[in-house]
């Protein structure tokens, strides 16, 4: 991906074992670097030090794999515990929120601490006329 001239790069936390020296890899290539939580994956198994490293947090609130799921509820708990340890420490990186986002959540979950939010199917699902209106209502 190096010859791509990509901007960020994100991975998932489940699918790596040496957590600490793959960030300073992509570090190396990237201008930006983050870390993919599952649903059921706790926030506290990222060590404070690498958070002090990473760009990004991309909180899954589905399972990943295929769109349509419907928004876990439990995760805005993970999302408000980084903001508090992002606010508390004075970290820089960025919370993404990605899985089940539509216009019912988008305001409870930029509430929560999210900074950017992802949405597939809310958006994708209705007629292209229609997707500048669905990313209206988001922002609302």
């Amino acid at each position: 991906f190096k010859s791509l001239n990509l901007h960020n790069f994100t991975f998932h936390w489940e699918a790596v074992t040496h957590h600490d020296r793959l960030i300073t890899q992509l570090k190396e290539h990237y201008p930006s670097v983050g870390i993919s939580l599952n649903p059921s994956t706790p926030v506290n198994l990222i060590p404070e030090y690498l958070l002090k490293k990473i760009d990004l947090i991309l909180i899954m609130t589905v399972n990943p794999g295929f769109g349509g799921q419907s928004f876990i509820e439990g995760c805005v708990d993970k999302i408000k515990y980084l903001s508090e340890l992002r606010s508390k420490n004075k970290y820089s990186f960025q919370i993404q929120v990605d899985g089940g986002v539509t216009d019912k959540n988008a305001a409870m979950l930029r509430a929560a601490g999210a900074d950017n939010l992802v949405a597939g199917s809310y958006i994708f699902s209705e007629p292209e006329k229609q997707y500048s209106l669905r990313v209206k209502k988001l922002r609302e």
